[in-house]
């Protein structure tokens, strides 16, 4: 794979990973990725696995028994397919799929504890030979750890007078000879069949390919591949490339300012088949060019990364620079464009740009609306992007003044000018005007973008018309014709289901199904600011996104009815949001000043793209839209087209899910088979997963169980309990944005409990028959209980009932009609005896049952106050309820609300003199419960109070009496208050009964 690389990197083309985000140490020594795709870092404190997203680090302390020390000097992977682990404490091989370890200790004869275990190189060199250079030596190795040759350099009389670093790069020249890279710049020789370790002579043939006459000075050396090396002499500056196989061996030179920042611990890192890296002295690494055919070696750019300290250098499989320093570990972004802008020029007069506003693929063209006296709208070459053509709708210039495109179908575009609506076949080139066919004037039309299921709202402003056009029948249907005047200055439209949306000066709603039109909120509702101008709508599922004029971006939640600004924290950004959509992930892109910001409501998260990102500068564009046959998404601006990367820098790739591990309390399995079987006990566990990801964004992993819903993991990780016995499924599947999802299943066999053996059934059976006992005994009780509840229900009801039938409230409305009688007002008489006569039928009527509607129990309240004004004409009531509600479902008990109307009668407004005022009002709270509030204008509860009232007190006590009963007997959540409004600086009472709607 070819390297990212341009001539010169730059650090903010690389993500960085410390401490912080979970290494082990920021001082990384060595790097190397595994068969499965983790990338491997050896630090100054322990190994640690990558999987692109996080760190699982693995030290002597928390892991004793899965690496040999913590300072970790070189990683390799080897043919095996395992990892090499080389450490100041010894070495090992580690299997990353089963994460099981192989551990080598020399057993040390120096005078330096230890020292003979500071490996260097590990190399397989038979099938039954490991060979491993150290610190003080060379050693040959058995399969069984025991050892089969060893040369010890370093002995107790060379301290001070010796470096401790003796041999370290082990190099293939064959299957029977191998080269040992000892002190400075000398080579030995290990020859298999002789079991022999001898210095390289002159005349060997390759003393020419790796001797240096200055032994004094430092070489650095790499096995480029079989029988291919790079050799950097650091006093002279000789780059030697040798191919034995081929006997090609060519010395170049490197200049002063270059070999000299070389030293003992440079090293040479091979990028691809003709790249590699040296990370120099103090700071930064060069990049070489390697011709393999001629051997030929040069500089490749100025020093790269200059502000870093490196050690170790590698190119993933997607060609990325992967750079592990001091500081932690730099790897380098995904370098795509973010998006691409195409300059548009007429060919008639190429010094001038036309005002685009509008662009749309059909096939292999761009077609671009214009507002131009000389076309309508421009054919470019989508391949090329170069006008083709020119064209005119008509003669009439309002014709020519297109304001936006709507493909309708491939080949079918529609054009919204100032004259109408245009269809244009881009096949033929055919035009002809569409408006007797949409039944519209013949002025301009508010036309909303299409919908998924084909289908587009036209609004006539001249008449208040609203048409639906539907593709896929290509018919036309009217929706209404609105007598709401200021619905025609709604412009901007938006078909969501069957809900349409009109936005302007405030937001309106039309329900497609009951022909409802609805004001949401306007200009001053519900949202704490002023001025709402709404200039764009767009939706993705139940919230709707509002581009404002003064307030930015918008977004309405249509169920909660919440509303919240859309808006990038901590940046400022001036100027008015333009061009605002959602694409295909639900994530909303609008244009604001210079910037593409796009926020995913999945993860709350903001991206920005500005003019580093290619994204041009212009306060301008039409709405970004995407082609599902080309897999473009596209906008324009006034002269430009405009071309996004649909992954926003996200590799598409889809990558393999790699299940990690699964945790069963202090066991685990790593890396388990598709297929698995478990004990009866083991049907809760810990579920590790991954998708390998280095690239900017990671992907998120769901799961589902068998045949449930999918599930999001936490950050890959997955608790599952209580799984039964048999077999199950564990999907997975990869949703990261951009890139291709990608599934794979873990198959499940749980074996049967325990408990299905016959002595557990037998014990089952003797509890089960102990239960039963204990649960005839309860149950009798409840039965008991339940008796006793109903009695005392019953009696709180017929207390309800005398008190409702006051006798003094009898007397009275009797009297009152006698008057009236004898005052020859038979009229009167007869319907207050009506009235009366009604008002005793239902108090009959309800006294058979415990709940009524709420509708029966207002119609009963209009009767009561009716006959109670009789004896107060002064008070004035009034009986509000809110429309949605359905009042002739909702019950509640009977014999509450008329109580609390009497009390504020009796007890409250018949003691004051001015206007005695009444308010009964019935509405649905945001909790789902719905309160029934009677509130008077009377000397208040407090007062009342202390008056001594006992009949006020007595109707209350009986009321919470009963709703008490009935809460227990129903396991209902029936509440009553009473509210001194004195706190409210105002007077009276307000009793406020509260249930809930499903109740």
């Amino acid at each position: 794979m070819m390297p990212r690389a341009q001539c010169q990197y730059d650090l903010a083309e690389f993500r960085h990973f410390s401490l912080e985000d979970g290494l082990s140490d920021n001082f990384i020594t060595t790097m190397a990725f595994d068969s499965l795709g983790y990338l491997w870092i050896g630090t100054g404190h322990g190994l640690n696995r990558f999987d692109g997203d996080k760190f699982e680090a693995y030290t002597t302390f928390y892991h004793p028994d899965l690496v040999p020390g913590d300072y970790i000097t070189r990683l390799e992977l080897n043919e095996d397919q395992k990892l090499e682990v080389m450490t100041r404490n010894g070495c090992g091989l580690l299997n990353p799929k089963t994460m099981t370890p192989t551990f080598v200790h020399l057993h040390d004869t120096t005078a330096l504890v230890d020292a003979k275990n500071i490996v260097y190189s590990l190399r397989r060199i038979s099938e039954q030979l490991i060979a491993v250079t150290t610190a003080t030596g060379f050693y040959v190795l058995n399969a069984d750890q025991s050892l089969h040759f060893q040369y010890t350099d370093f002995v107790p009389d060379d301290v001070g007078k010796k470096r401790l670093v003796f041999a370290q790069d082990i190099l293939k020249v064959s299957d029977d000879r191998w080269l040992i890279s000892v002190r400075n710049s000398e080579y030995y020789q290990y020859t298999l069949s002789e079991n022999s370790f001898k210095p390289l002579r002159d005349n060997d043939p390759l003393y020419p390919i790796f001797h240096f006459e200055d032994k004094d000075n430092w070489t650095i050396i790499n096995e480029w591949a079989e029988e291919r090396f790079i050799h950097v002499n650091c006093l002279n500056g000789e780059i030697k490339y040798a191919d034995l196989s081929k006997g090609i061996m060519h010395v170049s030179h490197l200049p002063d300012s270059i070999y000299k920042d070389f030293y003992w611990d440079s090293y040479i890192y091979p990028l691809d088949d003709s790249h590699f890296a040296i990370n120099c002295r103090d700071e930064g690494f060069f990049i070489f060019n390697l011709d393999t055919i001629s051997g030929v070696i040069a500089i490749k750019g100025e020093r790269q990364l200059s502000e870093l300290r490196v050690f170790s250098i590698l190119n993933d499989a997607a060609g990325r620079l992967v750079i592990g320093t001091t500081a932690g570990l730099y790897y380098q972004k995904n370098t795509k464009s973010f998006a691409r802008a195409y300059e548009v020029k007429t060919p008639t007069d190429p010094l001038t740009n036309p005002f685009i506003t509008d662009v749309v693929i059909s096939g292999e063209k761009l077609i671009t609306s214009t507002i131009s006296p000389d076309h309508a709208f421009l054919i470019l070459d989508r391949k090329t992007m170069k006008v083709k053509k020119q064209i005119r709708i008509s003669e009439n210039q309002k014709d020519n003044e297109v304001l936006a495109l709507r493909k309708i179908r491939e080949k079918e575009i529609w054009c919204l000018t100032n004259g109408g609506v245009f269809l244009f076949n881009s096949e033929n080139g055919q035009i002809r005007k569409l408006n007797s066919k949409l039944g519209l004037s013949s002025g301009f039309i508010t036309v909303s973008e299409m919908d998924t299921l084909g289908r587009l709202i036209l609004s006539d402003p001249s008449t208040g018309k609203v048409s639906m056009y539907d593709s896929r029948l290509d018919s036309v249907s009217e929706i209404f014709l609105s007598a709401d005047e200021s619905i025609r200055a709604m412009r901007k439209i938006l078909i969501q289901g069957d809900v349409i949306w009109f936005g302007g000066k405030g937001l309106m709603k039309y329900n497609i199904q009951n022909h409802q039109l609805t004001r949401v909120f306007d200009q001053k509702d519900g949202l704490n600011i002023n001025d709402l101008n709404i200039l764009r709508l767009a939706s993705n599922g139940d919230v709707l996104y509002m581009m404002t004029l003064n307030h930015g971006v918008i977004a309405y939640h249509t169920i909660d009815h919440k509303v919240s600004k859309i808006q990038p924290p901590d940046v400022v950004l001036p100027g008015i949001p333009a061009a605002m959509s959602v694409d295909i992930f639900g994530r909303l892109w609008y244009w604001l000043r210079g910037h593409m910001v796009i926020y995913d409501p999945a993860t709350t998260k903001y991206n920005l793209y500005g003019r580093e990102n290619n994204v041009p500068y212009d306060p301008s564009i039409s709405p970004t839209r995407f082609d599902s046959v080309t897999g473009m998404r596209y906008a324009s601006t006034y002269n430009q087209i405009i071309f996004f990367d649909q992954g926003i820098d996200v590799d598409k790739t889809a990558k393999k899910i790699i299940i990690t591990r699964l945790d069963f309390g202090e066991s685990t399995i790593h890396f388990p088979s598709n297929h698995l079987s478990l004990s009866s006990n083991q049907g809760a566990f810990k579920l590790v997963c991954t998708q390998l990801d280095y690239g900017n964004e990671y992907s998120d992993i769901e799961y589902k169980i068998d045949d449930s819903d999918w599930y999001p993991s936490q950050s890959g990780v997955i608790n599952i309990f209580g799984l039964k016995p048999g077999s199950h499924v564990i999907n997975l599947r990869s949703l990261g944005a951009g890139i291709a999802e990608t599934q794979t299943q873990l198959f499940l066999s749980i074996a049967q409990p325990f408990y299905r053996s016959w002595w557990f059934i037998a014990l089952a059976a003797v509890v089960l028959t102990f239960v039963l006992i204990l649960w005839y005994f309860k149950h009798t009780s409840h039965i008991r209980n339940t008796s006793s509840l109903n009695l005392r229900i019953a009696e709180a009801e017929m207390q309800a009932l005398h008190t409702q039938m006051n006798p003094h409230f009898l007397f009275n409305c009797l009297n009152s009609v006698k008057s009236l009688m004898l005052q020859s007002k038979t009229k009167e008489a007869s319907h207050y005896l009506s009235v009366f006569s009604s008002l005793i039928r239902s108090n009959l009527d309800h006294s058979r049952t415990s709940f009524v509607s709420l509708h029966d129990q207002l119609i009963y309240l209009e009767k009561y106050l009716e006959m109670e004004k009789i004896r107060f004409p002064d008070i004035q009531y009034q009986i509000e309820c809110e429309p949605n509600l359905n009042l002739m479902q909702i019950e509640i008990p009977a014999r509450v609300l008329q109580p609390l109307v009497e009390n504020a009668i009796w007890h409250g407004l018949q003691h004051i003199n001015e206007e005695k005022q009444l308010r009964i009002r019935i509405q649905s709270n945001v909790d789902g419960t719905i309160s029934c509030d009677v509130e008077d204008n009377g000397i208040g509860i407090n007062n009342s109070i202390a008056s001594k009232s006992d009949g006020a007190s007595l109707a209350l006590s009986n009321i919470r009496k009963r709703l008490a009963l009935l809460n227990d007997k129903y396991h209902q959540q029936y509440k009553l208050e009473l509210i001194d409004k004195s706190h409210m600086k105002s007077r009276g009472t307000l009793a406020r009964f509260t249930f809930h709607a499903d109740d």
